[in-house]
């Protein structure tokens, strides 16, 4: 057959022995005894499902429209408290659900009421959403939101040749053009100091580049960073601003825990308790202060040189720092 599919195998191509064929032995679909149903269905086009029937039925009131049984129906508790019904509970109402509810019997509807037909409805039937939904309902809506919307005439007028164009490529919107129209209205107003207000200059820079200053940078291209303690992190790797305050101590002070760490030698947690680590800093940096002195001491005295300039002095105190 010209329509199979070749790449489906032969044992689900063919049909098994028991499967019943057509009426005069021949089948179009090739695949038939592989449908739920007789007829080829398209699962492309929507269709109601298996058990659902969207149909209702209408129920005439049996009781005569004589004087005196009408006014003792009045008096009667309606079933549906939606429309005010006797054939149907509210459950079934196709109405639209109010906020106040009808207790008593509406006499002003038709003699033949709308009734749900449950019969021989399965699960599915029973729970259908759209049960007696019309779908040429929805045009009157459709025409009742066409009505409500005003009528918007293109009423904008564009002067220049540039809000033509935009106008004539669909990219000029009506809140773009009273943004643009005001922009110029303010730069014809405004003195020429006051333009650099309105339009960003090219020559204009961020706020966190104002640190930057090509004087005090060093900067290594091989490398590909910026060589300078006060604007550099250097154990970070990448650029942060100058360091001064409570910053420039908590960064001593984090490097002072990560070292201390590193060698072993106090496993307390700084993090939690930062007035440990501020005075063990303390201690140490006192401790290094007396080393070097001591150590300049000792020097001097070895050496004999006290007639010692202040410049000497202060590489020889870098000297001993070093050591």
């Amino acid at each position: 057959m010209s329509g199979q599919n070749p790449h489906i195998p032969k044992f689900i191509k063919d049909a098994p022995w028991y499967a019943a064929s057509g009426d005069d032995g021949t089948n179009d679909d090739y695949l038939a005894h592989h449908r739920s149903g007789k007829e080829f269905q398209k699962n492309s086009e929507p269709r109601i499902g298996s058990g659902i029937r969207d149909d209702f039925v209408r129920e005439s009131n049996k009781e005569p429209t004589h004087s005196v049984l009408t006014a003792r129906r009045r008096l009667r508790k309606a079933k549906c408290t939606t429309c005010g019904s006797m054939t149907h509970d509210k459950s079934q109402c196709l109405e639209k659900p109010q906020k106040k509810r009808i207790d008593r019997e509406n006499l002003e509807l038709d003699d033949a009421g709308k009734g749900r037909r449950n019969e021989s409805l399965d699960y599915d039937g029973k729970r259908d959403r759209w049960y007696g939904y019309d779908v040429n309902e929805y045009d009157g809506y459709v025409k009742k939101w066409e009505a409500k919307k005003p009528e918007v005439a293109d009423t904008r007028d564009f002067d220049t040749d540039e809000e033509i164009e935009l106008k004539e490529l669909g990219l000029c919107d009506e809140e773009d053009l009273k943004e643009l129209k005001s922009l110029k209205k303010k730069s014809n107003n405004l003195e020429p100091g006051e333009v650099e207000k309105v339009v960003r200059l090219r020559e204009d820079r961020a706020v966190y580049l104002q640190d930057v200053r090509s004087e005090s940078i060093n900067y290594d291209p091989k490398s590909r960073k910026v060589r300078d303690k006060a604007v550099m992190d250097d154990t970070k790797n990448q650029f942060v601003k100058h360091l001064t305050g409570d910053a420039e101590e908590f960064e001593a002070s984090k490097q002072f825990a990560w070292d201390d760490t590193k060698r072993g030698v106090d496993v307390d947690n700084y993090v939690s308790n930062p007035t440990l680590a501020d005075r063990k800093m303390r201690t140490q940096s006192k401790e290094k202060e007396l080393k070097s002195s001591s150590l300049k001491k000792k020097l001097l005295g070895v050496y004999g040189d006290k007639t010692i300039s202040g410049d000497s002095s202060s590489e020889t105190e870098e000297r001993c720092n070093h050591r």
